[in-house]
């Protein structure tokens, strides 16, 4: 034990002096003859992420390939290194921006060049389709970068711009039912996908059924979705990457976006604070449970409400360095009706707090680092009051708390090739609480709860290496300490595209990861019952092997995109709750628990029509996704509930005028799965005064399918100007064909007397979330 603390130690250092080494100007002479700089919205002085930078020897001939060029990174820095002694035409391009030209000349004894962009919006003709060029962006595979505008078009439940939702329109992207929340990527569990908010950790980013983030969508300032094989500078999840980066607030002046529906309203201010400082607020309301009371009254849908918030502070300190302080807040609730025939409250609160300095601290060298504190908790309560033999009770709650200390380095190790550098060192703190029967005294009681510290160190090495100009190359590794298992890993991870012409590449990536926090939970209750528990000594990590393979192709004068992706993902360690454990307050919760593994695997088809006043896309995935543990379905391979075997998804936009647009959304997916009793039988006990039960036989798990789901959205919207406001009026119709997709199954007995004898026959009543719903609502900007 003592010699793996001083190895953790040394490398501990190790990494740390490495990082030193770079950051020191002194030490790490700077390559010669380097352009670098920001590049920012010329009126909010915003970062521009994924803008492109070219450079052209000569002259500005367009027809020409550039001799060199670079793409902003998320905090929209670039660089190009090792340039020669001469002028240069340099063009800057960014999707919804006048190009911006300028000429330079570099020197014998000018060798650095710092040249800070500023870039001015225009309208452009809904070419911001959810998918860029990946020529323009520098996309990998399996990465998606969502544009904010286009999100403003389709449809929603409550009428705002709706990130989550839009995501779950793409191939390989569904959710589990209504009721749920979280993104199934690819096979995988909400837990397994990384969500990152300006660099911060959120355990679950969405409200019930996704159908809104939990950060406000007028925050956004860019969003990048990796479904698979991720790059080394992202770890601590199997699956896929969330990541997401707000805005800082506008430099030019203040503004207010205000709105207000029938079931929730929003409102963001942003503006600057001083010269060198800048603000961003935004909030939102949602009061579904207060209209449900008036028109549903004593109705048995679930009620339901949430709030979120999100700050941001910035300040600009000099040319070279960039300081922020951010925060996130939200809360859902979805209870039972006061005539549900089952009693529930389910609740989960979000809170982050992060100080985050990006610095450039030469003309090739760029570093961000940040302290952030997180804190999530989830709690559900199912107490079913009646005498069924199929009634249940379930109460847990798991609090979250992290210290997490991180600092990621980028360089240039040539004129083509990007290197990465970082190093993550997190604290964790479990709280849990379970039990199979509810009292309201086991809340206040701690003679169940179990508390877990441990701490995991990260670092990576990542190169992007441009070999060709037809080849691409990331490549890199991530090793992992985790201390509660002493467990050490390295993880390999590799991808390239191949462009075989400008139209057509081809693509392919790998990756392993493991992760030390595990959602378990209950499959036979509908409701949302999420228990996270972090690995321990007899709780290994999960680990995942993940292959992607994939070609798309432009055509019609790369007006239309059609892709084709595979992929195949292999995962072990994986941990659910027993059929029929017995909960006991003298044994460990993990005895509930069993290990398994499991396996997806797919293809995903995407057409893409990227411009014109009709515009949108339509995706099919055809999917598998197994499973096998020993104590469970006999230890036979099953599906899990949220596999789709077809998945179906088409949107469309039109911009009928100027200022008139209407959006529709079309989805389907398979039925999800259901483990239905097949049988009962009765049980006579032995002893004194024994009382039979009758006991219910169930099908091998998930056997039987429920409906297909499938739902039709529309939106339209009409802007007009109102002296110094804009103002944005539209009706949403939410299924529109009032299509009844059962989101959870209750569970009931019907007596039944033949002959003297009684017996029971159990009835399942199909709960449905969201009927027909329109809904009007105005947002006004300032």
């Amino acid at each position: 034990m003592i010699s793996i603390n001083k190895c953790l130690i040394s490398i501990t250092i190790l990494i740390f002096a490495v990082l030193q080494i770079f950051d020191s100007k002194a030490i790490a002479q700077t390559p010669e003859f380097t352009v670098s700089g920001f590049i920012r919205d010329k009126a909010s002085g915003e970062a521009l992420p994924g803008a492109s930078v070219l450079l052209f020897k000569d002259s500005l001939n367009l027809s020409k390939p550039p001799v060199r060029g670079a793409t902003s990174n998320q905090h929209g820095y670039y660089g190009i290194p090792k340039l020669q002694k001469q002028t240069y035409f340099l063009v800057a391009r960014s999707l919804g921006y006048k190009s911006y030209t300028a000429i330079f000349t570099i020197k014998d004894d000018l060798y650095n060049i710092r040249f800070d962009i500023e870039l001015q919006a225009e309208d452009i003709k809904l070419q911001e389709i959810i998918v860029k060029a990946d020529k323009e962006t520098g996309n990998g595979i399996s990465s998606i970068t969502v544009s904010p505008e286009i999100l403003n078009q389709l449809p929603s439940l409550s009428g705002e711009v709706d990130l989550f939702r839009s995501l779950q329109l793409l191939p390989g992207v569904t959710i589990n039912n209504e009721l749920s929340s979280g993104l199934y990527i690819r096979g995988g569990t909400p837990d397994q996908n990384l969500t990152l908010v300006d660099g911060v950790i959120v355990y679950n980013p969405s409200h019930l059924g996704n159908f809104a983030s939990t950060f406000n969508s007028d925050a956004l300032q860019n969003v990048k979705l990796i479904k698979g094989a991720f790059p080394a500078e992202y770890g601590g999840r199997l699956g896929s990457v969330l990541d997401v980066k707000l805005r800082n607030g506008s430099k030019e002046k203040n503004k207010l976006i205000f709105g207000a529906g029938l079931i929730n309203s929003h409102l963001t201010l942003e503006g600057p604070l001083t010269g060198n400082s800048t603000y961003m607020f935004s909030g939102r309301k949602m009061y579904y449970d207060a209209l449900q009371q008036i028109i549903d009254k004593d109705g048995t849908t679930p009620r339901y409400n949430f709030y979120d918030m999100n700050s941001k502070l910035t300040f600009y300190a000099g040319g070279n360095t960039i300081i922020s302080l951010s925060t996130l807040m939200s809360s859902d609730n979805i209870y039972s009706p006061t005539k549900s025939p089952v009693n529930y409250d389910i609740q989960w609160k979000n809170a982050t707090v992060s100080l985050c300095w990006s610095q450039i601290l030469s003309q090739s060298r760029f570093s961000n680092a940040s302290l952030s504190y997180i804190n999530y908790k989830f709690k559900s309560i199912l107490n079913d009051t009646s005498s069924s033999s199929l009634s249940s009770d379930y109460y847990s709650v798991s609090e979250l708390q992290d210290f997490v200390a991180k600092e990621d380095l980028q360089f240039f190790i040539s004129e083509n090739n990007i290197g990465k550098l970082g190093f993550d060192f997190s604290l964790h703190k479990y709280q849990l609480n379970y039990n199979d029967v509810y009292s309201y005294l086991i809340e206040y009681s701690s003679g169940s709860e179990r508390e877990v510290i441990n701490y995991e160190i990260a670092a990576f090495l990542q190169s992007e290496w441009q070999i060709t100009p037809l080849i691409k190359l990331n490549s890199g590794g991530r090793f992992y300490y985790f201390n509660d298992r002493k467990f050490f890993e390295f993880e390999p991870r590799l991808n390239a595209s191949i462009n075989l012409d400008e139209n057509v590449s081809i693509k392919g990536g790998f990756a392993v990861a493991n992760q030390f926090l595990h959602l378990i939970i209950k499959n036979d209750i509908s409701l949302p019952t999420d228990l996270w528990y972090p690995s321990k000594a007899e709780i290994e990590p999960a680990h995942s092997k993940q292959y992607v393979f994939g070609v798309e192709s432009y055509f019609a004068e790369r007006e239309y995109l059609f892709s084709v992706e595979g992929y195949y993902k292999q995962m072990k360690n994986l941990y659910e709750f027993k059929d029929n454990g017995i909960y006991s307050s003298t044994s460990p919760l993990t005895s509930l628990f069993t290990k398994g593994e499991g396996e997806a695997y797919g293809v995903e088809f995407f057409l893409n029509k990227m411009a014109g006043n009709v515009s949108g896309w339509a995706g099919y995935t055809l999917s598998w996704t197994r499973r096998k543990f020993d104590d469970l379905n006999m230890g036979k391979v099953f599906f899990p509930k949220f596999d789709r075997r077809h998945d179906i998804s088409v949107i469309l936009t039109y911009k009928i005028f100027d200022n008139l647009s209407l959006g529709i959304t079309w989805i389907y997916a398979s039925g999800q799965g259901f483990t239905l009793p097949i049988g009962q039988y009765r049980a006579d006990p032995i002893g004194l005064n024994p009382q039979s039960t009758i006991q219910y036989d169930y099908m091998l798990r998930n056997q039987y399918k429920l409906p297909d789901y499938h739902k039709l959205d529309l939106n339209i919207t009409y802007k007009f100007n109102w002296g110094r406001a804009l103002i944005e009026t539209y009706l949403n119709i939410y299924n529109v064909y009032n299509r009844k997709n059962a989101f959870a199954y209750i569970a009931s007995e019907d007596k039944i007397k033949e002959e003297g004898n009684s017996f029971s026959i159990p009835k399942f009543h199909s709960i449905s979330l969201f009927p027909f719903i329109p809904s009007v609502g105005f947002n006004i900007k300032l």
